[in-house]
């Protein structure tokens, strides 16, 4: 039992750490699904939900909703059923990002759930803390999703407020991994403020992040952000560019395995 579940932990991590992050998407679901598999032959509910959420994230980033949801709901179902606070805490930030994603993707309704989401997320950051001790890691995502969300929902002074938290306590921390997200979506804020060379600024800096780090999925977010600024001053040749070097990076693997979005 105890040399499976290091091998589901290992999968589980190899996945949602490093391949998911570079655009390994096919290899990063066979590990979460052999890891999912492996927790319940041995009956390791709490990494079985670990494996759930995660894979619920890949499936958002995938653009296949249906399952994305359903994933998530599972880790939820084992981590409320077993106690686990700052598990529901995370599956409640994916479940708000997994409707971000959606918004982007054309429906306009999931802007509402994504705030309502995000926002439970941050409660049970802070009942986590409460009752055990607080994870840094899980304010930032609160945060970062609450202002996120609050943006495209067109409240742009609370949206200013959840970011400017999130890129402070992520510095603090030197969360790398998130600090591009955070960074562009201020950018995404500042454009919306009018504030166009302070978002380009901040989407060049994320754009060195994502290079420096080989962040695939954040790196064809941020090109396709300066691609639609740049087109929108003019410039059709760096506009240009920078859509094909995001369509490349958004193809991951290609097939069943792209950033949807």
């Amino acid at each position: 039992v105890t040399s499976k579940r290091r091998v589901a932990i290992a999968l589980g991590n190899l996945a949602y750490m490093a391949q998911l992050h570079i655009g390994a998407l096919q290899a990063a679901e066979a590990n979460l699904r052999r890891s999912i598999a492996l927790c319940q032959e041995i009956e390791d509910e709490f990494d079985e939900a670990v494996a759930h959420k995660e894979l619920g994230r890949l499936l958002a980033y995938r653009g296949v909703w249906a399952e994305s949801a359903s994933e998530i709901d599972k880790a939820l179902e084992l981590d409320e059923k077993d106690g686990v606070i700052q598990g529901q805490g995370i599956s409640w930030a994916y479940r708000a990002l997994a409707a971000l994603l959606q918004v982007r993707a054309g429906e306009a309704s999931a802007a509402a759930p994504a705030v309502a989401a995000a926002q439970r997320a941050l409660d049970l950051a802070n009942e986590t803390a409460r009752t055990h001790y607080p994870h840094p890691r899980d304010y930032v995502r609160a945060y970062w999703l609450l202002g996120a969300a609050h943006r495209v929902n067109g409240d742009l002074a609370q949206s200013d407020t959840h970011l400017s938290e999130a890129l402070t306590r992520c510095r603090t921390i030197n969360m790398v991994d998130h600090e591009a997200d955070i960074l562009l979506d201020l950018a995404r804020l500042r454009a919306a403020q009018g504030q166009g060379d302070t978002a380009l600024r901040l989407a060049q800096e994320a754009l060195l992040i994502t290079e420096r780090s080989g962040y695939k999925l954040k790196g064809a977010d941020v090109r396709l952000f300066l691609a639609q600024r740049l087109l929108a001053q003019g410039d059709r040749a760096q506009a240009l560019a920078h859509a094909r070097e995001a369509r490349e990076l958004a193809r991951c693997d290609g097939g069943e395995w792209v950033y949807w979005v």
